[in-house]
């Protein structure tokens, strides 16, 4: 275990305790509100502090390269740095994207918690802009092997199966909905192209939105005890995952040169 990540592995244990708690409980129904707040920014803590050497190294490569460039008029080691360059900053708009995702994901979390119908909105529009951002991580920056699509299959599978048991159920929020069930599956399948470590993550994300789902629009079939746990235990550790797994990825120098820029002369 990272030690960066024991904040986040605290606060989680808390939160999860907190909410399994009965509703009578006003500690847990207040303490629970506090550390949701509290789950993202730790995970983000997390991120930046293993992520920091990174930032430093890359740092150091430009002082250099921009040395080495001046100095030596060789085509091969002007090509080398070239292309070092690029990597660096691949690296950063990954570690700027991922960030951003971990933004929206607290914003997602903290607005849905609001008893108002437009909290609901807002925070499926957080958590949409972090799937985009992790799509983009995916595909641009962390694709390693071939997309298999037999899985594409099995996400067209499960959108369609969720259409058919929730749209009959969302009325006037059936767009937003499906929208979000759309990136939402797009966001897993672009994972299963990284490592396993984003896809476990990924998956585990889907795990937890689909439950959640299922709850919040068939509650007669779906409401059970213990649900709160059973939703969060997935997203937290499936958010945990995908950011060690952009972690592992950003510090294995054979996933940085197969990064692809987004320019390249």
């Amino acid at each position: 275990v990272r030690v960066s990540f024991v904040p986040y592995i605290l606060v989680s244990i808390c939160h999860l305790v907190l909410i399994a708690l009965p509703p009578s409980y006003v500690v847990g129904g207040v303490g629970s509100k506090i550390t949701t707040a509290l789950l993202m920014p730790s995970l983000l803590l997390a991120f930046l502090l293993s992520c920091w050497p990174l930032i430093q190294n890359a740092s150091l490569r430009r002082g250099n390269t921009i040395t080495t460039t001046k100095n030596n008029h060789n085509d091969n080691v002007k090509a080398a740095t070239i292309s070092t360059n690029n990597n660096d900053k691949s690296m950063t708009i990954v570690i700027a994207l991922a960030g951003v995702s971990l933004v929206f994901s607290w914003a997602g979390d903290v607005l849905l918690q609001l008893p108002i119908p437009l909290g609901f909105i807002m925070g499926l529009l957080s958590f949409l802009l972090a799937h985009i951002a992790h799509i983009i991580i995916f595909t641009r920056y962390l694709h390693r092997r071939p997309y298999i699509w037999l899985s594409l299959s099995i996400v067209a599978l499960w959108y369609a199966g969720l259409v058919f048991l929730l749209a009959p159920h969302l009325g006037p929020l059936i767009v937003p909905v499906l929208v979000y069930g759309a990136v939402l599956g797009s966001s897993a399948f672009a994972s299963l192209s990284t490592n396993i470590t984003i896809a476990c993550g990924s998956l585990l994300f889907v795990a937890s939105d689909t439950i959640l789902s299922l709850m919040l629009f068939l509650p007669a079939i779906f409401k059970f005890a213990y649900v709160s746990d059973v939703i969060m235990l997935p997203y937290i550790v499936g958010q945990g995952l995908i950011i060690l797994g952009i972690i592992n990825a950003l510090e294995n120098e054979s996933w940085i040169s197969a990064y692809r820029p987004l320019n390249v002369q």
